[in-house]
């Protein structure tokens, strides 16, 4: 019986399949490379955008991983946005006719297995006992599981993304204390009893 996953899973397809022989080939393409291209630089280059954070803003070390990477994947899907708008207008004057849906239709599908890759990705990111058992119940985890492995075995990310997800385990496991938040502040010491009766 499919459960959520599926359902998800089959719904994201069947939409992003029916967008793409609307928009046509050019378009797909484009934004499929954008989306594989932001994953790519972002699993590559994330400490670098840490580091660039770190020169105007103070992040606790905990936190740094995670928003390092947000920070740089944001940055390169507005990038490749802009950059696909340009190639969009640089070939609105071609006409591909039916090839052009048809590759569409085969872009926009292949380009809802990537974003569900991602999902599966991030979901294991956090710690089995959050996440239950629906992954055994799901039909769709199996195809889509082997296509990620697939997808970061191709693009030779294997030890990026383990050393990722070692440190999200290790945020998670670990969490920030107040002071790593506000550093500089000390807790405050509240006595253990207030005489009630006690007058000025």
């Amino acid at each position: 019986m499919a459960n959520a996953f599926d359902i998800t899973a089959l719904t994201l397809l069947i939409l992003l399949s029916l967008n793409g022989i609307r928009k046509g080939l050019s378009d797909e393409l484009m934004k499929l490379i954008s989306v594989l291209l932001a994953i790519y630089i972002t699993l590559n280059f994330h400490q670098f955008g840490t580091s660039l954070l770190l020169k105007f803003w103070e992040i606790p070390e905990q936190y740094q991983a995670l928003i390092g990477f947000t920070a740089v994947f944001l940055a390169m899907i507005l990038f490749m946005q802009l950059i696909t708008i340009i190639v969009k207008q640089l070939i609105k004057a071609l006409s591909l006719g039916w090839l052009d849906r048809i590759g569409g239709l085969l872009f926009g599908g292949l380009k809802a297995l990537v974003l569900l890759a991602v999902i599966l990705w991030v979901t294991e990111l956090l710690p089995p006992t959050w996440l239950g058992s629906w992954y055994q119940d799901s039909k769709a985890f199996p195809a889509i599981s082997g296509f990620q492995q697939g997808m970061v075995t191709m693009l030779n990310l294997d030890e990026e993304v383990a050393v990722i997800q070692a440190k999200v385990a290790g945020f998670i496991n670990t969490p920030p204390s107040l002071q790593d938040i506000v550093p500089g502040q000390l807790p405050v010491d509240f006595p253990d009893s207030i005489d009630s009766t006690r007058t000025p």
